[in-house]
């Protein structure tokens, strides 16, 4: 790399995913740790869904940020809709690739979906 050349921004991912299950929604979160420039939709995140009935389900997330393009310090999310498709159980999301950037950190998380039944139904 030339020293006019912007570096690649590296992503490290933190170790859990935000889960909210009244939406079955995910948020992956990540912070960029380097001097590299990121602005919404420059990096995508493919990720592999795993649910408890063995299905699985690759989806590609582009990263967004707020306020970008952004830098050093600054945290990104990927969210991811569908997560468990409201299947019981615990639904593995794997990060398999990441274009427009670096990956560090996590590169797995769960997320446990388990309605609350009604015990006179």
């Amino acid at each position: 790399m030339s020293a006019d050349e912007t570096p690649k921004p590296e992503l490290h991912f933190y170790d859990q995913i935000d889960y909210y299950d009244s939406t079955d929604f995910g948020l992956l979160t990540a912070e960029v740790t380097n001097d590299g420039w990121l602005g919404a939709g420059d990096a995508m995140a493919t990720l592999a869904l795993l649910r408890p009935d063995n299905t699985v389900e690759q989806v590609y997330i582009p990263v967004q940020v707020d306020n970008g393009p952004v830098t050093r310090g600054t945290r990104v999310t990927f969210p991811i809709e569908n997560v468990t498709r409201l299947i019981h159980g615990e639904t593995r999301v794997s990060l398999t690739e990441l274009s427009g950037g670096e990956a560090r950190g996590a590169y797995e998380w769960s997320a446990w979906y388990a309605p609350i039944r009604d015990p006179f139904e």
